[in-house]
Protein backbone atom coordinates (compact mmCIF):
# COMPACT_ATOMS: atom_id res chain seq x y z
CA UNK A 1 0.00 0.00 0.00
CA UNK A 2 1.65 3.36 -1.27
CA UNK A 3 2.20 5.99 2.15
CA UNK A 4 -0.41 8.30 0.99
CA UNK A 5 -3.19 5.56 0.82
CA UNK A 6 -1.79 4.92 3.94
CA UNK A 7 -2.05 8.44 5.34
CA UNK A 8 -5.49 8.80 4.41
CA UNK A 9 -6.72 5.77 5.97
CA UNK A 10 -5.10 7.14 9.35
CA UNK A 11 -7.08 10.19 9.10
CA UNK A 12 -10.23 8.32 8.69
CA UNK A 13 -9.83 7.15 12.01
CA UNK A 14 -12.49 9.14 14.14
CA UNK A 15 -10.83 8.87 17.66
CA UNK A 16 -9.20 11.73 19.01
CA UNK A 17 -7.20 10.01 21.77
CA UNK A 18 -5.15 7.78 19.70
CA UNK A 19 -4.82 10.58 17.56
CA UNK A 20 -3.40 12.31 20.50
CA UNK A 21 -0.96 9.57 21.71
CA UNK A 22 0.31 9.36 18.39
CA UNK A 23 0.98 12.58 17.41
CA UNK A 24 4.19 13.40 18.01
CA UNK A 25 4.96 9.44 16.55
CA UNK A 26 3.18 11.36 13.10
CA UNK A 27 4.73 14.24 12.99
CA UNK A 28 8.20 12.62 13.49
CA UNK A 29 6.96 10.38 10.12
CA UNK A 30 5.96 12.71 8.35
CA UNK A 31 9.05 15.08 8.55
CA UNK A 32 11.05 12.03 7.62
CA UNK A 33 8.78 11.55 4.60
CA UNK A 34 9.61 14.99 3.70
CA UNK A 35 13.81 14.26 3.93
CA UNK A 36 13.17 11.31 1.80
CA UNK A 37 11.37 12.91 -1.15
CA UNK A 38 14.48 15.62 -0.77
CA UNK A 39 17.05 12.78 -0.53
CA UNK A 40 15.55 10.92 -3.28
CA UNK A 41 15.37 14.08 -5.40
CA UNK A 42 17.27 13.61 -9.46
CA UNK A 43 19.73 16.21 -8.08
CA UNK A 44 21.32 14.27 -5.42
CA UNK A 45 24.46 11.70 -6.12
CA UNK A 46 24.08 8.11 -5.18
CA UNK A 47 26.60 8.43 -2.68
CA UNK A 48 24.70 11.36 -1.29
CA UNK A 49 21.27 9.59 -0.97
CA UNK A 50 22.52 6.89 0.42
CA UNK A 51 24.63 8.93 3.06
CA UNK A 52 21.79 10.72 3.78
CA UNK A 53 19.82 7.93 3.90
CA UNK A 54 21.48 5.84 6.45
CA UNK A 55 21.64 8.83 8.94
CA UNK A 56 17.78 8.45 8.99
CA UNK A 57 17.71 5.18 9.04
CA UNK A 58 17.93 5.11 13.24
CA UNK A 59 15.41 8.09 13.28
CA UNK A 60 12.76 5.33 11.64
CA UNK A 61 14.00 2.46 14.14
CA UNK A 62 12.95 4.99 17.12
CA UNK A 63 9.79 5.77 15.63
CA UNK A 64 9.01 2.09 15.23
CA UNK A 65 9.74 1.38 19.06
CA UNK A 66 7.62 4.45 19.74
CA UNK A 67 4.93 2.13 17.77
CA UNK A 68 5.74 -0.79 19.76
CA UNK A 69 5.78 1.23 23.02
CA UNK A 70 2.56 2.67 22.63
CA UNK A 71 0.94 -0.55 21.71
CA UNK A 72 2.26 -1.75 24.68
CA UNK A 73 0.96 0.26 27.03
CA UNK A 74 -2.61 0.49 25.70
CA UNK A 75 -3.30 -2.74 24.60
CA UNK A 76 -7.05 -2.41 24.72
CA UNK A 77 -7.23 0.71 23.13
CA UNK A 78 -8.11 -0.85 19.41
CA UNK A 79 -8.12 2.66 17.72
CA UNK A 80 -4.41 3.21 19.12
CA UNK A 81 -3.58 -0.42 17.85
CA UNK A 82 -4.77 0.38 14.26
CA UNK A 83 -3.21 3.50 14.25
CA UNK A 84 -0.02 2.40 15.27
CA UNK A 85 -0.25 -0.54 12.37
CA UNK A 86 -1.35 2.14 10.04
CA UNK A 87 2.40 4.17 10.83
CA UNK A 88 3.91 1.32 10.83
CA UNK A 89 3.41 0.53 7.30
CA UNK A 90 4.02 4.02 6.80
CA UNK A 91 7.78 3.34 7.97
CA UNK A 92 8.06 0.39 5.70
CA UNK A 93 6.74 2.07 3.08
CA UNK A 94 9.70 4.71 3.48
CA UNK A 95 12.45 1.98 4.38
CA UNK A 96 11.99 -0.19 1.10
CA UNK A 97 12.26 0.98 -2.73
CA UNK A 98 12.00 4.36 -1.38
CA UNK A 99 15.39 5.34 -2.46
CA UNK A 100 16.10 3.37 -5.24
CA UNK A 101 18.17 4.74 -8.01
CA UNK A 102 18.57 4.47 -11.75
CA UNK A 103 21.65 2.63 -10.51
CA UNK A 104 20.33 -1.51 -9.51
CA UNK A 105 19.68 0.05 -6.36
CA UNK A 106 16.85 -2.11 -4.66
CA UNK A 107 17.04 -0.22 -1.82
CA UNK A 108 19.04 2.07 0.57
CA UNK A 109 17.37 2.35 3.94
CA UNK A 110 17.45 -1.31 5.59
CA UNK A 111 13.81 -2.36 5.80
CA UNK A 112 12.44 -2.35 9.19
CA UNK A 113 11.05 -5.58 10.90
CA UNK A 114 7.18 -5.81 11.60
CA UNK A 115 7.21 -8.18 13.79
CA UNK A 116 5.79 -6.77 16.73
CA UNK A 117 2.35 -5.94 14.49
CA UNK A 118 0.42 -8.89 15.26
CA UNK A 119 2.37 -10.68 18.03
CA UNK A 120 1.21 -14.54 18.63
CA UNK A 121 1.36 -14.03 22.23
CA UNK A 122 -1.37 -11.22 22.53
CA UNK A 123 -5.06 -12.31 22.32
CA UNK A 124 -6.37 -10.40 19.25
CA UNK A 125 -9.40 -12.17 18.45
CA UNK A 126 -11.95 -8.71 18.59
CA UNK A 127 -10.12 -6.86 15.84
CA UNK A 128 -12.02 -9.22 13.54
CA UNK A 129 -14.89 -8.16 11.51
Amino acid sequence: MKFDELRSRFELIDDEQSGQLCLTLVQAILALRCNIEYIASPAKTSTARREQARSLHPILVLCHEKGRQLKDDHPNSHYLQLRVDILVKMISEMSVDELGSEAEETFILSPINPAFENPPSRERGNDKE
